[in-house]
């Protein structure tokens, strides 16, 4: 049995955290055209990669199959002979859409160093042995407007809220001392490993290295893990990006992935050459893919494995549209 170069359409997992956006009219099941969404149900997060919480899986010779079984069976053509050895024979990235209703939990991720460490020692709560660097790309301008509805500032309003939800919980004071990021549709933030942050609302499209080790400070009711905290916790800081053009790479300093949005209007063809893996997602509109031997329509809410071995693609967009590209640099 081979793994044949052509693009595979992913099926994802959903994570239905707390915090996410509810029911049939929140972002992630109108992005996947769900018609029947229960309406009770939280949808946070979208998960397209290999992580053991929540791979993905295609279809491989007529069967629905786990795409981290299939990387483990053909790395060199999936992966590629790059990334197949440098990172041990496994997808470095793990690309996400996470949907906030309302603040995340205020968090730091350990270094690699560090996760191994913390993995060793306490393999409940940080499940895997790998770093978490990570970005966060804006899908639509929400935060700003929230300072006109209330006599009160945003981080006081905040404050109260969070306060009738996590009553004498340390990390409340946070709001007050952390900086305040408001991101306009398309700009980014890069957040490296020790900076505490929390995601307040709103959609975004995020990549990261394929880990889900999170070091809890406060704002839940989940295990927060204070000497962790201290010993990781630095003084970096984060990167913005603002596009400037219709195609835009969001270079943040890490071997692990690397993001591109593109804007693409009708009739527009451009190839897609590359010797390792890479996936797309589509957040709006049709394009049509073409290779030797195939052609396949894609839309609006799917996701796309473009593995190592199908070299070449031809990307042709039927209906005006924004992609974003995963791969590794």
């Amino acid at each position: 049995m081979t793994f044949l170069p052509k693009p595979y359409v992913l099926t994802n997992t959903i994570q239905p955290y707390a915090w996410g956006e509810r029911g049939s009219s929140a972002f992630i099941p109108k992005f996947l055209g769900m018609k029947n969404a229960d309406d009770a149900a939280p949808f946070a997060e979208l998960w397209m990669g290999t992580h053991p919480l929540g791979t993905s899986s295609l279809i491989h010779n007529n069967k629905q199959t786990l795409l981290s079984e299939l990387v483990q069976r053909y790395p060199l053509e999936i992966l590629g002979s790059r990334v197949a050895s440098a990172f041990e024979n496994q997808l470095p990235f793990l690309l996400k859409i996470l949907s906030a209703n309302e603040p995340l939990s205020i968090q730091l991720h350990p270094s690699k160093v560090q996760a191994e460490t913390l993995h060793a020692k306490d393999p409940a709560n940080y499940p895997d042995a790998n770093h978490k660097p990570e970005i966060a790309i804006a899908l639509e301008e929400l935060r700003v407007k929230l300072n006109k509805k209330t006599s009160l500032t945003y981080r006081e309003k905040l404050f109260l809220e969070m306060s009738l939800k996590y009553p004498g919980d340390v990390g409340l004071l946070s709001i007050f001392f952390l900086k305040l990021h408001s991101l306009k549709k398309g700009q980014a933030m890069f957040i490296p490993a020790g900076i505490p942050h929390a995601y307040l609302k709103g959609n975004i499209v995020e990549c990261m290295a394929s880990s889900d080790n999170v070091i809890r400070a406060g704002l839940t009711g989940k295990f927060k893990d204070i000497p962790a905290l201290l010993e990781v916790s630095n003084q970096k800081s984060v990167v913005k990006f603002s596009p400037k053009s219709a195609n835009y790479v969001y270079s943040a300093s890490v071997r692990e992935f690397r993001v591109t949005k593109m804007d693409m209007k009708a009739g527009k063809k451009q190839t897609e050459k590359s010797d390792s893996v890479r996936m797309l997602l589509i957040l709006r509109g049709k394009l049509k893919l073409t290779w030797r031997g195939g052609a396949l329509n894609i839309q609006q809410g799917q996701s796309i494995l473009l593995p190592a071995n199908l070299s070449e693609v031809g990307i042709e967009c039927l209906e005006p549209a924004e992609l974003y590209k995963a791969d590794v640099p």
